[in-house]
């Protein structure tokens, strides 16, 4: 984080100018299998893919179904697995359904190429090292090597996506995503894999209070997708505190997608709630002090358990009943929605030894949305407590703040500006020097532009101001780009790390 905006003018237009750019990774829910199925745009549920609208929200809510009657809005055949009279002689027989006449699949590429800026962390891969006057190699004040900034192309399409999603029936979903990567540790990787028992016992408690969720998913912690920011890829920032304090944990609230079972619904249309455990996430390898012999993996415990609450104050329903969503602009509504999330996990980690470490941790925080018509301004904290962060035992915690504004100026054309700050608290953890309770800023500048609305590119900016620092840096935190120089802790600086173009479509 060391050079001034002036330094980079010339580095910064000249990227503006060059196409398209790094990774927004997990599109979101609705697909163009939908789009197919309905016969409708990608911006019926969408603003900017992959953020969803208030409709959009509510059709993912219930099960991939539009309000109503949702038989009356699909347009593409169905194949009948079995006759209605089945039903009558069950269990006698198998209970009917059907499935869609096309194979409903739909295809997604993402990827591009970014600048770092000079004498950042993010330039520290670059090859070129800065030089003084006498041609002997910069350092900054604590002698690190400052290196040259750099443009990249590699990875124009980093992912490609495979996705599946629809319904059987009036009371069962499905969706599935599928991710080939060019990363040689996961070349095939199954995302997403679930289904949702939709409307249980809506005969007696009525539409869309439980619906079931069984599979590998995101842990629903809000009342909006996960991807529902126009600037980053996570609506709920990303901080992974063991890898900042030296370790290998990677558990984030809301973020891992992983093996769920998860009740969840709507209640009244204004109300909506989820509870849900999953499987838990390790990240653990060698061997463990005193075991007899290498530990390769550890089974997670399956211990991890999440809830949230939320409620909603005008605009359209949760569940999308009723209306509410103007047809000219249906992004735009006044409402006030919030939520309160919490999250318990069990993980086992490599401490910042190497040892074996088995960690606990909670998470509470808070989720804010208020929009006026095209105005939406997005707020959130949350705490995050963990037993035992790394090798000296002691409790350490995070404190993430986060704030999101933006503006639809024309149905294509949306800028946005996100805020992130976190703060370690760890003032009794020796490994930390004297003491400190690290902090990091981050200023993301955003402007999203629709080419089509099955394209989406994005014109993105880091700006990050950092005070102290973890032992292992900030590079688990959000998607700052690594551990900065330490020299930079210090001067509290904001530096421009990063401009970047992203490009997603969608097929």
């Amino acid at each position: 984080m060391r050079r001034g905006l002036s330094v980079i003018t010339v580095r910064l237009f000249a990227v503006l100018s060059v196409g398209f750019a790094s990774l927004l990774a997990r599109p979101a829910l609705a697909i163009p299998v939908f789009a197919r199925k309905y016969q409708t745009s990608c911006t019926t549920c969408h603003t900017a893919w992959p953020k969803l609208n208030p409709f959009g929200e509510a059709f993912r809510r219930n099960g991939f179904r539009f309000p109503g009657d949702d038989s009356d809005e699909r347009k593409q055949g169905v194949t009948r697995l079995g006759v209605d009279a089945y039903k009558k002689v069950f269990p006698n027989a198998i209970w009917p359904d059907s499935i869609p006449d096309s194979v409903p699949i739909a295809f997604g590429f993402i990827g591009g190429a970014n600048a770092a800026m000079p004498g950042t962390s993010a330039a520290a891969s670059s090859p070129g090292v800065l030089a003084n006057p006498d041609g002997s190699p910069k350092t900054d004040a604590a002698g690190n090597v400052e290196h040259t900034g750099f443009f990249s192309l590699m990875g124009l399409t980093t992912e490609a996506h495979i996705w599946t999603g629809g319904t059987f029936n009036n009371s069962l979903s499905w969706f599935g995503e599928v991710t080939l990567s060019t990363d040689p540790s996961a070349p095939v990787d199954i995302e997403r894999g679930y289904l949702i028992f939709d409307d249980i016992l809506s005969d007696a408690v009525g539409q869309h209070v439980f619906n079931l969720l069984v599979g590998k998913n995101f842990p629903t912690i809000t009342s909006f997708d996960n991807h529902s920011s126009y600037v980053v890829d996570g609506y709920v920032p990303e901080i992974n505190l063991a890898p900042m304090v030296g370790g290998s944990g990677s558990f984030t609230p809301g973020i891992n997608e992983l093996d769920t079972v998860e009740l969840n619904g709507t209640v009244v249309g204004r109300f909506d709630y989820s509870i849900g455990f999953n499987s838990g996430t390790n990240d653990y390898s060698g061997t463990a002090p005193g075991a007899p012999a290498a530990i390769p993996s550890v089974t997670p415990p399956s211990a991890d358990a999440y809830a949230h609450v939320g409620f909603k104050l005008g605009g359209m329903r949760l569940d999308g009943e009723g209306g509410g969503q103007a047809s000219d602009k249906p992004w735009a509504e006044t409402a006030l929605t919030v939520d309160v999330f919490g999250y318990h996990a069990e993980s086992y980690y490599n401490n910042d030894l190497g040892g074996l470490l088995f960690d606990t941790s909670n998470t509470g925080g808070v989720a804010i949305r208020g929009q006026i018509s095209s105005f939406e301004l997005d707020v959130g904290a949350f705490d995050q407590l963990h037993s035992r962060a790394d090798s000296s035992g002691v409790p350490i915690s995070a404190a993430t703040v986060w704030g999101e504004a933006s503006y639809v100026v024309y149905p294509w054309l949306i800028p946005a500006l996100r805020y992130e700050f976190t703060q370690i608290n760890a003032a009794n953890d020796p490994l930390f020097a004297n003491g400190t309770n690290p902090a990091l800023n981050r200023i993301l500048p955003a402007v999203n532009f629709l080419i089509r609305p099955n394209v989406r590119v994005q014109l993105l900016a880091e700006i990050d101001q950092s005070k102290d620092a973890p032992p292992g840096g900030w590079s688990g935190a959000g998607s700052a780009l690594g551990p900065e120089p330490l020299a930079e802790y210090a001067t509290g600086k904001p530096t421009l790390e990063t401009v970047t173009a992203n490009l997603l479509y969608a097929f």
